[in-house]
């Protein structure tokens, strides 16, 4: 009986062809919404904040983490709940669309029901979010903000388990 080996260079061979697939699936946008639900969850500490082309000061941002748990999203603020709903992912689209349901939201009850459309980027341990508040405008195209445009962006990191 022979035994068949696979030679070192075999292994490297397929390590580095599945390796360009992924990075290949990455650029092309053929990652699916699971793959970007699995690379979103756990808990981000919100790092910078920008809203109608101005930036936030840090000691109002800093306290802010987002939970990502399967479809659900919890926001809260210096470890409070402020807003929790689902979110619907769509990496097909340039760039990426988030859409963030809200559920709860005690601070503006009138918002339950309503989406906040966005834009998403995750690379590794950054998440880049640019949404627009409900009933203002439309899905933002980049992340950039202005006067009067409704929008946030910010930038997350993921915090260490």
């Amino acid at each position: 009986m022979r035994i068949r080996t696979i030679a070192p260079a075999g292994i490297l061979t397929a390590l580095l062809l599945g390796t360009l697939l992924l990075a290949t699936a990455g650029a092309t946008g053929r990652f699916t919404a699971d793959d970007d639900k699995a690379a979103l969850q756990g808990t981000w500490q919100c790092v910078s904040s920008e809203m109608d082309g101005e930036k936030q000061p840090d000691d109002e941002v800093k306290p802010y983490t987002l939970v990502f748990d399967g479809e659900k999203l919890t926001v809260n603020k210096a470890g409070e709940r402020i807003m929790k709903g689902s979110v619907k992912l769509d990496p097909a689209q340039s760039p990426r669309h988030i859409d963030f349901k809200l559920e709860e939201n005690p601070n503006n009850p009138d918002d339950v029901g309503k989406t906040l459309p966005g834009i998403y980027e995750v690379k590794g341990e950054e998440l880049k979010w640019c949404f627009t508040l409900p009933d203002r405008s439309e899905r933002p195209k980049d992340f950039k903000t202005e006067a009067g445009s409704s929008r946030v962006s910010a930038v997350l990191k993921r915090e260490k388990k």
